[in-house]
């Protein structure tokens, strides 16, 4: 795997509230779902990923916690 994974971000500006609350209700860890809300800012792939284990239900700080920042997507394909 490489260390730092091409990931692709779309935001809409003119996405409804209606739409984001409808999206974010899909998260269903248990089907195999989850639904991101990347952290403002945001411009690491290591901090993505953060992102990305935080919406599969891992604590937000513990890639920091646990050092293992450069095993982060190791970790997500986990």
């Amino acid at each position: 795997m490489p260390a730092d994974p091409v990931v692709h971000l779309v935001a809409d500006p003119s996405e409804s509230v209606d739409l984001a609350r409808r999206v974010a209700g899909l998260a269903d860890r248990s089907a195999g779902r989850a639904v991101l809300h990347p952290t403002p800012g945001t411009t690491s792939a290591t901090d993505f990923a953060a992102d990305l284990l935080t919406s599969l239900g891992k604590r937000f700080d513990a890639l920091r916690f646990e050092r293992a920042t450069r095993r982060a997507w190791q970790l997500v394909e986990i």
